[in-house]
């Protein structure tokens, strides 16, 4: 499961997660990106979403954050069962907001131009992809950062 948070100044955000939903997630990438030169109008673009995915490969390599956190079991299910840690392993790594919003503008358009060429293929794009619908879930957990960061300050500025 992959969690994001607020960097401590607020500049960023900061992307956790396993290593299974990294991996996944940048195979979705890479595949609705497309090849090299499939799209020519968004080359650039392209390129800026790889580099985005070269934090997920480098965490999964150990080059960035590994953060433990509370697996939640009760104690009396770890014993039992003969779990030996308390904690689960998590990677992670920062992106400042400009990139982080980027990113998520342009995979918005790159999952559009998917869905154009998975139709003129022949394929019937029904909407359900779950290379797609990993994306979005990255866009939803991003979606709630941005809403609280905006919900406090409101609430700072309507105190002054």
């Amino acid at each position: 499961m992959i969690q994001i948070q607020n960097t401590s100044h607020f500049a960023g955000i900061r992307i956790i997660g396993d290593v299974h939903s990294f991996r996944t997630l940048e195979e979705a990438i890479h595949k609705i990106v497309g090849e090299e030169g499939e799209y020519p109008i968004y080359e650039s673009a392209r390129l800026r979403a790889l580099d985005f995915t070269k934090e997920f490969q480098s965490s999964c390599t150990g080059d960035r954050e590994i953060v433990w956190i509370d697996h939640g079991l009760a104690s009396e299910v770890v014993r039992s069962n003969q779990i030996a840690q308390q904690e689960n392993v998590y990677i992670g790594f920062q992106s400042l907001w400009p990139e982080a919003l980027f990113f998520t503008m342009v995979m918005n358009d790159f999952i559009k131009l998917y869905r154009k060429k998975s139709q003129a293929s022949g394929y019937r794009y029904s909407g359900f992809n779950h290379k797609a619908i990993s994306i979005r879930g990255l866009f939803m957990h991003g979606g709630d950062v941005v809403k609280a960061n905006l919900h406090e300050n409101h609430q700072y500025d309507s105190q002054k």
